[in-house]
């Protein structure tokens, strides 16, 4: 690998569900990094592909099924490197794929100062040369992402075909991912489902936001299991119809009940915790990431079309912090 000639390609499948917007509002939705401006010019440099042909227009009527491809060419100081020591369980793995359980604290993949302590580096660590390459060679064998503090169960491929079925049923939906959160306060009803307009915040574009019109449809269905101290505290399933950019920390937020340790959503706001001991209160307030974990992964298998279904406990500070409550 040109350490001084890398691209970061980023592979779309669409999905008639995600309207008829034009093509650059399209993928800046999709690619949370990049703005619009910037895609922009990335597509009149002739960087997007829709199904292998270059395309330069911002109004082309695209079909389901369609696959875009947008290349970024970076000029990088660094090789991406091989990380032997960063541990990540794994849960399955044939010749097609593997599911993992990632850690919380670890990023996906290389970006903005910091090249070499990513779950990436430490795939091909372990799987060099057995990864998939539709991402580019900065993400091999990334189909979908969890945030850097979220742990949990990730599909990752192992060959280009498997890639893009994967890809297509995240698009059509037929991934299933469920996330058990720890929220502030009680949610009324129990259950339920929210369904905004999302997008990024105007305020803050590092932020993602609840939208009065315009943006992307965000669906997050979700269910009690367990409720703390009379209602301070709550467990709650959520599962994805919808998977944009931080949606349950969102969605959680904009019901009132952020999720706790989440320091972007929710910060600041005070709530009730008179019913926990002191020391209850002290587990809550350090913990130290937003207590989310993707512990339910069902999907057909993209070679033998058997259907599978993987679970994994909450790692050991939730568990803690859950086993504290009780």
């Amino acid at each position: 690998m040109q350490s001084d000639n890398l691209s970061t390609i980023y592979t779309i499948i669409y999905n008639e569900q995600d309207g008829k917007a034009r093509i650059d509002s399209f993928l800046a939705q999709k690619i949370s990094e990049l703005s619009r401006t910037k895609i922009q010019k990335l597509i009149e440099s002739g960087a997007l592909r829709v199904n292998d042909k270059v395309v330069k227009e911002f109004n082309i009527k695209l079909c389901e099924g369609d696959a875009l491809n947008l290349e970024i060419p970076q000029k990088q100081n660094f090789v991406l490197s091989p990380h032997r020591e960063i541990n990540f369980e794994i849960i399955f793995e044939d010749d097609e794929l593997m599911v993992i359980n990632k850690p919380a604290g670890l990023t996906v993949h290389p970006g903005a100062g910091n090249h070499s302590d990513t779950l990436v580096n430490a795939l091909i660590g372990s799987h060099q040369g057995q990864l998939s390459t539709v991402g580019g060679p900065q993400r091999p064998g990334i189909v979908h992402r969890l945030d850097k503090d979220t742990s949990g169960l990730m599909v990752i491929a192992k060959n280009d075909e498997a890639h893009y079925i994967l890809s297509s049923m995240l698009a059509e939906r037929s991934i299933k991912r469920t996330y058990l959160v720890l929220v502030y306060g009680m949610l009324n009803p129990s259950f339920g489902t929210i369904k905004t307009q999302y997008g990024r915040s105007k305020r803050d574009p590092k932020k993602m936001c609840v939208m009065r019109a315009g943006g992307r449809t965000a669906i997050t269905h979700y269910k009690t299991l367990e409720i703390f101290a009379d209602g301070a505290l709550s467990l709650v399933e959520c599962s994805l119809e919808t998977g944009r950019t931080h949606q349950i920390r969102v969605h959680m937020d904009h019901a009132g009940h952020p999720i706790i340790g989440d320091q972007t959503y929710g910060k600041g706001k005070n709530f009730n915790l008179n019913n926990l001991s002191i020391e209850q209160i002290t587990l809550v307030k350090k913990f130290g990431r937003q207590a989310l974990h993707a512990y339910k992964l069902a999907f057909s298998h993209p070679k033998t079309g058997e259907e599978m279904t993987f679970t994994c406990e909450p790692s050991a500070d939730m568990d803690l912090l859950l086993k504290g409550l009780l």
